[in-house]
């Protein structure tokens, strides 16, 4: 009696739906596996939403003169479920860094773990259908396609760095009784979706961290030297100002310098940390992207390659310098806001730590001047702001005036860059 309703229901509906439903069969690829030791970046899916109402049609039952599939919540709650859960175990069997997931428990905390987060659309689903009847129970044959739009935002530039879109095509038939067992088919095709997102080499390339290496001992990047200011820091602010820069990473803001007028700075390696690509905002406010070229951690020393041309570098002043001159940092202490502060001191000390040698000075420092310069009275740079002796909680800490900085000359030898007249 069921499949006697059932089919007068298909008869009453049929020639509702004018269009046919194409569906295209698309080949399913392999996913491209993460390299054994590779270092990557981590990601997290944080939304899933489907870019079509309830009510449109998505095929038919039994050709174009059937029953239409409408879509429904029920269907695109099992999409976003589906999604999300063939998301995380593909990647992880791949041997991708994931962050968070279906189970996890803390998930904004996650969040701002994740280097990189993804975000999925439906832009497409297709599902036909066809019923027939097989001794006393029914066989449903399914046919459908999906597509999904990937955006992926870093961390890193606080943007969305790229969209991808990946297809899915899956059929199939299966002997049921009772209730269309229709979802237990969108795994599959999610899945194949899925695979195909990961067979991508562009998107790959997204998760892969620069290695960094710098030999000490090699030339790596020849950069002009300039001549030296020779008149006083206040006469040469403004210059001194336009080279400084601050630099914005995924853990936080630090400081930096710009040596080359094509665009070549340094900071501290801790600033840039474990990025590849930082932000770097300039003086006027104008913000672009730089790539980390060399990192010497040991030295903490990071060589940069903005994507800007025409700056005005600072000076390099490999000299000699003496106990007791006026020094001067400047940087972006404690806020982004606080960009081109000068403060003034004089040259404490020449320490040497763990083999290393240092500059210590008076000169007033805080978090977020890090990687940003110490010059000399007229503005030429003696040496890259590195640590501070402070006290106080770890939010709140308040300098004590014992504050060290990497010689200049240490700096550049460190990462490989040779001056030339």
């Amino acid at each position: 009696m069921k499949k006697i309703i059932l089919l007068l229901f298909c008869v009453f509906v049929a020639g509702c739906n004018e269009h046919v439903i194409v569906i295209t069969p698309v080949e399913t690829l392999r996913p491209i596996e993460a390299d054994l030791g590779g270092d990557y970046k981590s990601i997290q899916l944080k939304k899933v939403v489907c870019d079509f109402p309830n009510g449109k049609v998505l095929g038919h039952v039994n050709g174009q003169a059937g029953s239409p599939v409408f879509f429904d919540p029920t269907l695109e709650s099992c999409l976003e479920k589906s999604i999300k859960t063939h998301f995380y175990s593909a990647l992880d069997n791949a041997g991708y860094k994931t962050i968070g997931g279906t189970d996890a428990l803390f998930d904004d905390y996650e969040t701002e773990r994740a280097d990189l987060v993804a975000g999925a659309k439906v832009v497409d689903f297709r599902q036909n259908r066809k019923m027939i009847t097989q001794f006393l129970d029914w066989k449903l044959i399914i046919e459908q396609f999906i597509e999904i739009e990937w955006q992926i935002y870093s961390r890193q530039t606080k943007e969305i760095i790229a969209t991808f879109h990946s297809q899915g095509y899956q059929t199939d038939s299966i002997v049921f009784v009772g209730v269309i067992p229709v979802t237990q088919y969108i795994d599959i095709l999610v899945s194949n979706a899925v695979n195909n997102l990961l067979a991508d080499n562009e998107f790959i390339a997204l998760f892969k961290n620069k290695k960094f290496e710098a030999n000490q001992n090699s030339r790596i990047q020849v950069i002009k030297k300039i001549d030296n200011y020779t008149m006083p820091i206040n006469e040469n602010s403004s210059l001194v100002r336009s080279a400084v820069v601050t630099v914005k990473s995924s853990t936080g803001h630090g400081s930096g310098f710009v040596i080359s007028a094509d665009g070549y700075a340094l900071t501290n390696a801790h600033v840039v940390g474990s990025d590849s690509i930082v932000k770097i905002k300039l003086a006027t406010g104008k913000e672009c992207l730089a790539d980390v070229i060399y990192k010497e951690s040991e030295r903490d020393v990071a060589l940069l390659k903005l994507e800007q041309d025409g700056l005005v570098p600072l000076p390099i002043n490999t000299g000699i310098i003496n106990v007791g001159d006026e020094v001067y940092a400047m940087g972006s202490p404690l806020e982004e806001s606080l960009s081109s502060t000068l403060t003034k001191g004089i040259l404490s000390a020449f320490r040497t730590e763990n083999g290393l040698e240092y500059i210590q000075s008076d000169v007033s420092i805080q978090h977020g001047n890090s990687g940003g310069p110490l010059m000399d009275k007229y503005g030429n740079v003696v040496g890259i702001t590195v640590s501070m002796k402070a006290f106080g909680s770890s939010s709140n800490n308040i300098s004590v005036g014992l504050n060290f900085f990497i010689p200049i000359k240490d700096a550049i030898k460190s990462v490989g860059i040779e001056l030339t007249e």
